[in-house]
């Protein structure tokens, strides 16, 4: 195929996904409006605010170096997906740590066990970084719409809906995003099954920290924008 027509194919495939996760998501967050309370929705914005400014630098970029980078080594598939995970990890770790300290903070005893919960999701995104980058590189958008697909179907639809019928409250939604995490960086590395050796060069690591460096300063001032008020 050639570079024009794999362009072509890969941008329809990418609209395609966005426009079917953005349509799970609505009729998934319409349904569970209705099965869970507001105390519920509430408790998560909390939660998933915390969490999902802290992974913009538990990855500090990978992904996009990675994409970006013309020529990919195995050194460098080795130093993104061990130091991904070893963040992941301490990330997943510090928060489960700190979230004592949070729901103290913010008068609400409950938000710890479900920060706690949520924050695995550090180390299931970082499991998942390098095979669904290199998907993104290679523009074989078919095999991550099935990858989307999936983990929003299997979590969102499946889980947190029978979840939240059980009157699981907040624990459905919990539960619905720990699944669908989880299912991503299982179908991500079936997809697309990744070498990894244990040879791992810190010169060859450092070239995509010094990129994605950049590119997660660019993406934490976009994410303080858009939840900060505006002037």
């Amino acid at each position: 195929m050639s570079l024009k027509n794999k362009f072509i194919a890969g941008f329809g495939w990418n609209t395609l996904t966005v426009a079917s996760q953005s349509i799970i998501q609505l009729v998934y967050v319409a349904f569970l409006a209705r099965l869970i309370s507001q105390e519920a929705f509430a408790l998560m914005g909390v939660a998933l605010s915390l969490v999902g400014f802290a992974e913009i630098f538990s990855q500090i970029g990978f992904g996009p170096a990675l994409i970006q980078r013309k020529e990919i080594t195995q050194e460098h598939i080795n130093g993104a997906f061990f130091t991904s995970v070893i963040l992941g990890v301490t990330f997943t770790l510090g928060f489960v740590l700190a979230a004592p300290f949070i729901a103290e903070y913010y008068n609400i005893p409950e938000l710890e066990p479900v920060i706690q919960v949520i924050s695995i999701s550090f180390t299931l995104s970082a499991l998942a970084i390098v095979p669904k980058s290199l998907l993104f590189k290679k523009m074989d958008f078919k095999k991550f719409f099935t990858a989307a697909v999936v983990s929003i179907v299997g979590g969102n639809l499946i889980v947190g809906l029978t979840l939240a019928f059980l009157d699981f409250d907040v624990w459905a939604y919990v539960w619905a995003l720990f699944v669908q995490g989880a299912l991503m960086a299982i179908m991500v590395w079936v997809l697309n099954p990744i070498k990894i050796t244990w040879k791992w060069s810190w010169p060859h690591t450092r070239q995509l920290v010094r990129y994605g460096g950049g590119s997660t300063l660019f993406n934490s001032l976009n994410y303080l924008e858009s939840v900060l008020p505006p002037p």
